[in-house]
């Protein structure tokens, strides 16, 4: 069941998409303690953007994407379950960032320096570290690489050497006690979003259209499951005629398959 709007906390995606929308000073703040750089203003920021490539192919929606003064994009997810396939789908995230930024006819050297952040509550890899980076590189030429920075934040991880800014803000994330300027900040801006009414309608078609496109991949998993209990029961009757006239005829069943696929 979904939570009461009253309820929600900045790990709640809905409110960590506003607060990071709505407050771009708070947004900039938390990508520099996760990135461990500077940077100087960042453009307006887009949450929940979608990204749709063809009717037959799977889109995305970022929670939080922006570009700062320097022409780096970055896309920051909030994700409070365990997923099965971090490196897969960060993989995917990446190849659409690519793909939206690069207009017809621009080369490949005007492809953005990309960022995609996963904040999980939750260790990404089962290693217990607090951040986990990713990059491609060559090791035969040092500093070589292709502009994607791929980063997963373990709020539940050993902090090492990550400076006391991360380790107030992962203590925040799994208990929403500020103890510093950054997290009280947080707070602060959680506290006026949960009075703002329009937000709180907002959150109910949210929710709505959550809990559709959650009904859709269910009754997709269903057709997906009817469809291959149809071809495994297509295989098992095949398998039982097979061994049925191996036996009647005296003829192996591998020769009797060979002779039917032939």
């Amino acid at each position: 069941m979904a939570k009461k709007y009253e309820d929600l906390q900045f790990v709640d995606n809905f409110m960590f998409c506003k607060v990071m929308e709505l407050y771009p000073d708070i947004c900039k703040r938390i990508t520099e303690v996760l990135t461990g750089r500077k940077i100087r203003t960042i453009v307006p920021i887009e949450a929940q953007k979608t990204i749709e490539i063809t009717d037959g192919n799977r889109g995305v929606r970022f929670d939080v994407y922006f570009e700062d003064d320097e022409d780096n994009m970055y896309d920051i997810e909030m994700q409070t379950y365990r997923e099965k396939s971090p490196l897969r789908r960060s993989r995917y995230y990446q190849s659409l960032n690519d793909l939206a930024c690069l207009e017809r006819g621009e080369l490949f050297t005007d492809l953005k320096e990309s960022y995609i952040i996963f904040i999980g509550l939750q260790d990404f890899f089962s290693a217990g570290l607090s951040c986990y980076r990713f990059e491609k590189i060559c090791p035969d030429l040092p500093g070589v690489n292709d502009g994607t920075h791929t980063i997963f934040v373990n709020a539940s991880g050993l902090l090492r050497e990550q400076g006391e800014e991360y380790a107030n803000l992962m203590a925040y994330l799994k208990n929403p006690m500020p103890t510093d300027p950054l997290t009280r900040d947080i707070a602060a801006a959680v506290e006026v979003l949960r009075d703002r009414r329009d937000l709180r309608r907002e959150y109910v078609t949210f929710q709505e259209i959550i809990d559709k496109e959650k009904e859709i991949s269910r009754q997709e998993a269903l057709l997906e499951g009817e469809a291959k209990g149809r071809e495994e029961g297509r295989i098992e009757a095949r398998k039982e005629t097979i061994q049925k006239l191996s036996h009647a005829m005296n003829i192996p069943e591998a020769q009797l398959q060979a002779l039917l696929d032939s």
